[in-house]
């Protein structure tokens, strides 16, 4: 029987260490909705066939060694278990996916301030940046203008501020919505 792992028989612990190394390390480099990848289902699904595999092995080994069904019984009662655990965690990732969640503040933040920069934004009141797929978000945002823009500057400062987010990595789409808002005064 052949088992699905990136090593050829010598070395699989070390493969298997060298391969969650690998994954923490990506999760850490990729910002939050990021890290929900297929290379990540892919590493759990493997890492329960393996399991499920040796499981098996010494249940079949244990079942000839004392020729009692006792073990096998017991390996594929841990089977059942194992691939619970791991439908679990993946559909727990994925709802996270399906049911609006939020972006990393990371990612927010570098929303706001590309929004705030732009001249004639006084302040973003709103920002919702939600994630509607692995790495792309949705950007939702209430702009406040200075007085100072007139009603065609208006046409034309949104256009380029949905341009300029649409522009950067993982934004799929944007709605801006622009009001008249002044920044408050702050006493000092």
């Amino acid at each position: 029987m052949a088992v699905p792992w990136p090593s050829t028989c010598s070395g699989g612990r070390r493969s298997f260490w060298r391969i969650s190394t690998w994954a923490r390390a990506a999760a850490r480099r990729v910002p939050a909705p990021d890290h929900r990848s297929h290379r990540d289902h892919c590493l759990w699904e493997d890492t329960a066939a393996i399991i499920g595999v040796c499981l098996a092995l010494a249940g079949l080994a244990l079942h000839q060694v004392t020729g009692s069904a006792v073990p096998d019984a017991l390996a594929s009662i841990a089977i059942g278990l194992l691939l619970v655990v791991v439908a679990v965690r993946l559909a727990s990732r994925e709802r996270e996916l399906l049911t609006n969640q939020s972006a990393s503040p990371s990612v927010v933040s570098t929303i706001r301030e590309l929004l705030e920069a732009a001249p004639g934004v006084s302040v973003v009141p709103r920002l919702e940046v939600l994630v509607i797929g692995p790495r792309t978000v949705l950007v939702t945002a209430e702009v406040g203008l200075n007085d100072s823009v007139t009603g065609e500057q208006v046409t034309r400062l949104v256009a380029e501020l949905r341009d300029r987010l649409r522009g950067q990595a993982g934004v799929a789409q944007v709605y801006l919505t622009p009001s008249r808002h002044e920044r408050p005064w702050s006493g000092r």
